[in-house]
Parts: C-alpha cells; sequence; structure tokens
C-alpha cells in the first residue's frame, strides 16, 4: 500500500493509524518513507496482509477519505 501527501507528522501519523485499524501487529518495520526530489512530499509503503480484495478496497477507501493524504497507489 503506498500514500502520498505532505511531508509532515499529520501524515505520517495518519497513514500509520488507518493502516493499523485494517491490519494487526503492523510493525514500524513495514514502513518506508521516500521524500520528494524538493523534499515537500512523500510517499510512505506500507507492506501489509490483506485477507481478501474487498480488505484492500476498505483500505484504500479510508486512505482515500483521508483530508492528510492526497494520492494513494
Amino acid at each position: 500500500v503506498k500514500a502520498m501527501g505532505r511531508d509532515d507528522e499529520r501524515f505520517h501519523a495518519e497513514v500509520r493509524r488507518i493502516v493499523n485499524v485494517h491490519c494487526d501487529a503492523v510493525s514500524e518495520d513495514c514502513f518506508r518513507a521516500r521524500p520528494s526530489s524538493k523534499g515537500k512530499y512523500i510517499s510512505v509503503t506500507a507492506k501489509v496482509y490483506v485477507e481478501s480484495r474487498e480488505h484492500l478496497e476498505s483500505l484504500y477507501g479510508d486512505l482515500r477519505a483521508s483530508e492528510h493524504v492526497l494520492y494513494i497507489l
């Protein structure tokens, strides 16, 4: 799961919160962040296990609904 937003702590916290709501026992090692070339934006990738397509769609839906998430992949 990959989400992109402005590089601030609210974005990081929101992505982690949403992922943890949908997936059990997600450690910090499961998250990887990569800043944009100018440092204004950041992408956060979470390696998680989802049980079904519906589970994944629910996770993406909550990410999409967040005001801090600009894009999801």
